[in-house]
Formats: C-alpha cells, sequence, structure tokens
C-alpha cells in the first residue's frame, strides 16, 4: 500500500520492472483499463504486476477521483460481483474432482494468475497436482478476477485511511432483514458483493489458490472496517465452513520445509484472513456451526507450525536459552526471490494507527513510539509476527467467551489435545521469537500474562490499543459511528457502543444516531444474541 511502500529497498531487477511501469507508455488510460482491455499475454501480465503494485504508478488524484465518483464506484462493484459470482460457481463445479485428484488449476498462459510456485510447477511431497485449465474463458475470468481484487484491496485502504469508506459500503450493505445461504429465499433481492467474496474465498480456495488468499484479504479489510454491516450480509455458519476449507489449503504451504517460497506465501495467506478471524469471537452465529471448534483447532495447529518451523533449528528444552540466531524468520529476499514481491498482507497498511506513547513502564508512557512499529515487525519478522498475532487472536477470543478447551488440535501421530497442552509444550518456543522481535519490550509482559491465561482457562485482560499488535488496528482505532461512519476522532468524544446482541461491534456518535440505525441493525444484532458456542 502507498503508505508503506520504500522505492529504495527494491533490487535493482525489480527496480527495472517499477520504471518500466512508470512509463507513461506502459500505463492503462484509467484503473479501470487493468481489466477491461484485451491483453496480450505480455499486457496481461503487466497488469498483473500493475494493479499488484497500484502504489508505484498510481496518483493520490487519480485515487481520490475514482473513490468519490459514485457512478465509477457503483460500475466497478457491478463488474466486480458478476464476476466473482461467474468464477465462484465455476470453480464449485470442479472442486469434487479436484479434492480427489489432490489436484489444482492453474492458468497455463498467464503466469501472474498462479501462485509463483504453482506458475513454476514447484513439486514437493503433498504438493497438488498441477492441472491447466484448457477454457480460455474461465483463463480470461480468472485473469480479470484477481486484477480486480487487487485494485479494490487496495483502494478499500486507501478509502479507509482517507475517513471516507464509499467503497466498502457499497460492498457490504447493512442488511435490514438478514440475507440466507439459501439461493432459493434471496430471490429477487440484490446480493450483497461481500457474499459473493465469501464464496470466492472457499469455491476457489482448491481450484485457483490465488484467488482466494486475494479474497481472503478483501474480506478481512470489509470485516475489519464495518464488522457489524459485514456480519450482518453473511450466514455465520457458512463462514466457519469456508474458513475450515480456506485453512485446509493454507495448512499444507506453512506445514511445507521444503520450499521457502510454499512456505512464505502460506504465512501470508494465514495474514490475510487473520483480521476476519479476530471479530469471530463476537460473533454468535459463527461460533454456533458445528465447524467452528473444528476451525478454531486448525488455526492453532497452523500458529503453532509456523512457530515450529520458525525454530526448527532447537529442540524444545533448549530453546528458551538459545541464542537468536536459531531464528529462521528473515525478511522477504526479494534479491533473490523477486517471485515474493506478490506475497501481499492486503491489510498492513491499517497497521499505521494514530500517534502512541510506550506502554506500562512509567519511564516510558510519554516517550513517542514511531507509528510504524507493527509494520516494521511485521516486514522484518513476518513469521513471528503470525505467531504473536495468532496468539493474541486466541486471547481475544477467550476474554470475549470462547470455550477454547472445546477444540481438540490434531496431531500428525498420536491423540488430539487441548489448545493448552500445546501452548504450554510451544511456550519455550514463543519466548524465544519475543526475544528476538524488535518490540520484545514491549511485547514479552503482555503475550506472557495472555498465554498464562490461556494455560490457566482463564479470560485474560483485552491488551492495550497501543502496546498489542492488533486491539489497536482492528478494534480501537477502526471504530466508526454505524450511521454517519465518523470516526472518534472526527466525532470528538468517545463513541457510544451498542449495548445488544451485536456483542459491542457497533458504535454511535450519538443516542440520536443509534435511534435512527436501529431499523437497520435491530435484525442482526438481536439475531446474533440468539446463538452460543457449538457444545460438540
Amino acid at each position: 500500500m502507498a503508505s508503506t511502500f520504500d522505492a529504495n529497498s527494491l533490487p535493482p531487477g525489480l527496480r527495472e520492472t517499477r520504471e518500466l511501469v512508470c512509463d507513461r507508455r506502459a500505463k492503462p488510460d484509467s484503473i479501470e483499463d487493468l481489466w477491461r482491455r484485451n491483453p496480450s499475454p505480455t499486457i496481461a501480465q503487466l497488469a498483473h504486476i500493475q494493479s499488484e503494485n497500484l502504489e508505484w504508478w498510481v496518483t493520490k488524484e487519480e485515487v481520490s477521483e475514482l473513490l468519490n465518483d459514485d457512478e465509477r464506484l457503483g460500475q466497478l462493484v457491478g463488474e466486480f460481483a458478476s464476476k466473482c459470482l461467474s468464477l465462484g460457481m465455476t470453480c464449485q463445479s470442479h472442486n469434487a474432482q479436484l479434492v480427489a485428484n489432490n489436484s489444482i488449476f492453474v492458468n497455463p498462459g498467464c503466469p501472474g494468475c498462479n501462485n509463483p510456485y504453482d506458475a513454476g510447477g514447484c513439486q514437493h511431497v503433498g504438493s497438488p497436482n498441477r492441472l491447466p485449465m484448457l477454457n480460455p474463458d474461465v483463463n480470461k475470468l480468472v485473469h480479470e478476477t484477481l486484477v480486480m481484487l487487487s485494485v479494490i484491496n487496495y483502494l478499500l485502504v486507501e478509502d479507509h485511511l482517507n475517513s471516507t469508506n464509499k467503497l466498502a459500503l457499497k460492498l457490504a450493505v447493512k442488511i435490514e432483514d438478514g440475507f440466507s445461504p439459501d439461493p432459493m429465499l434471496n430471490v429477487g433481492r440484490e446480493v450483497p458483493p461481500i457474499t459473493l467474496v465469501l464464496g470466492l474465498m472457499d469455491n476457489c480456495s482448491r481450484a485457483f489458490p490465488k484467488v482466494a488468499h486475494y479474497a481472503a484479504g478483501l474480506l478481512s479489510l470489509l470485516i475489519v472496517t464495518n464488522p457489524a454491516s459485514a456480519f450482518s450480509c453473511l450466514d455465520g455458519k457458512t463462514f466457519a465452513d469456508s474458513t475450515y476449507n480456506y485453512f485446509g489449503e493454507v495448512f499444507g504451504l506453512v506445514h511445507n520445509s521444503e520450499c521457502m517460497v510454499e512456505e512464505y506465501f502460506g504465512v501470508v495467506a494465514y495474514l490475510n484472513i487473520l483480521p476476519a478471524l479476530y471479530h469471530f469471537g463476537m460473533w454468535n452465529e459463527a461460533k454456533s456451526s458445528r465447524m467452528f471448534n473444528v476451525v478454531v483447532a486448525i488455526f492453532v495447529s497452523i500458529t503453532l507450525n509456523i512457530c515450529h518451523g520458525t525454530t526448527s533449528g532447537v529442540s524444545d528444552d533448549d530453546a528458551e536459552l538459545a541464542d537468536l540466531d536459531v531464528i529462521s524468520d528473515p525478511p522477504r529476499d526479494l534479491q533473490n526471490l523477486p517471485e515474493m514481491l506478490s506475497a501481499k498482507v492486503f491489510w498492513e497498511s491499517l497497521l499505521l494507527v494514530r500517534d502512541e506513547t510506550t506502554g506500562p513502564s512509567s519511564s516510558n508512557r510519554h516517550r513517542p513510539r514511531p507509528r510504524d512499529w507493527r509494520i516494521k515487525l511485521l516486514h522484518d519478522r513476518t513469521r513471528t509476527f503470525a505467531v504473536l498475532a495468532g496468539i493474541e487472536v486466541l486471547g481475544w477470543w477467550s476474554a470475549k467467551g470462547i470455550d477454547l478447551s472445546r477444540a481438540n488440535v490434531p496431531v500428525s501421530r498420536g491423540p488430539a489435545g487441548e489448545i493448552s497442552d500445546f501452548l504450554r509444550e510451544s511456550l519455550p518456543r514463543i519466548r524465544l521469537l519475543i526475544r528476538g522481535s524488535t518490540q520484545n519490550e514491549e511485547l514479552s509482559p503482555y503475550i506472557e500474562r495472555m498465554v498464562a491465561s490461556l494455560l490457566n482457562k482463564r479470560r485474560p485482560k483485552v491488551p492495550s490499543a497501543s502496546t498489542s499488535l492488533l486491539h489497536g488496528p482492528f478494534y480501537y482505532d477502526s471504530r466508526r459511528c454505524g450511521l454517519c461512519h465518523k470516526t472518534e476522532s472526527e466525532v470528538g468524544h468517545v463513541l457510544l457502543i451498542c449495548g445488544g446482541g451485536c456483542c459491542g461491534l457497533e458504535q454511535y456518535c450519538s443516542k440520536k444516531h443509534q435511534r435512527a440505525d436501529w431499523k437497520k441493525h435491530k435484525f442482526w444484532c438481536k439475531k446474533n444474541a440468539t446463538y452460543t458456542q457449538y457444545a460438540g
């Protein structure tokens, strides 16, 4: 995203690519032309690079012009919804066969439509078979959908950082009477685009993994910027099922110790769904799904797999006192592996929250902190960030009443066990990662407290907005009035939190706005209160 990009950090080869992309002869006439023009193979590959790196060539004025043009935004959302529906249905019809044969599709004519390891046919133990998609119409649809996903993810962040949220409100329209997962009950109704994004993440997890990864990033952005509206458009049980399918593909990547490219893309895919999962803890309908505890278990399994992979050079007994050089968590190596450029954590710019002061120590209480400390940790120690952020998600879930003891974590050998048992076993490795992070003084106290609470099966305290990895960006600084969508800084006072069944996911700048929005909010608010966590 524009606010985190440093052109000077690019190696020489990618600087040449950037110069080519920025050449006025290569630039499209408008952002929408990235997917509307009929590309040759060369132009198609260029469109992927341009869409995935909009900050290289698009001006702030061009972005602002698009975000403030209701007609253009409406056309963009309409095109995108149509492509999501078509591609999701196409992939759904093939998924059973792909699963049975442990296969995925690749677009043979456009490497940018595949993850780099898929495009290159990177094959390891357990890697899926690559089947070329020979239908040109499907390949065209995949290409256009991926380019649009890249663009919309970028626009959503810019929209959010500028406090306009016009695009988000078109993609996740608050539904007065809910939206059914049964298509027959929605005949004659306009389908909220976010429901199609969820379907895309689900149905493409096996068929076209890159599409699923990008859809997960978009889903997370829509949920974290306006959770109550997003959840009113979605079916919680369907979300749990879709997340399970998505995690099945992600697990195979992070579990792969033979290929650093596959493993890194797996960590990024895990990170892209993290904001959506963070709000899982307050979505009672999702918690009532029979798959919810399974999703929690596989989430923990992936988190600890990343932890063990990052500290594989040391044993459990020696991890706590080991030297930091045993940690295998280097920054993304674009010099030797330029294909990693397309591994995007789409929400990373949301980590640029307001100026802060350092945490609990009285001597440091008023010392300014750089606004980009979270992004620096994400870039320098991506796997460490993923592990510690995953633990914070578990702590947030527990603080919101989720009984983690109901989730039994599967293992490759032996019986499944409780989350607390596996956390206790991994604690020395977690402490090693904290010591190796650039923010160990701030992270250590609250991660230690959170893990201690999880081990003793107590609800942990909610971390402070300023010292936590996620609570500030995903909850505190993303709060907006449910009617006028203004932030606390814009209205000049703390927002009022809805005390109903939405579990505080909706806030308002005044009682007047809360009453005015009740007609739209009440259905989902009351519905969410009727569910409890699945007991199985």
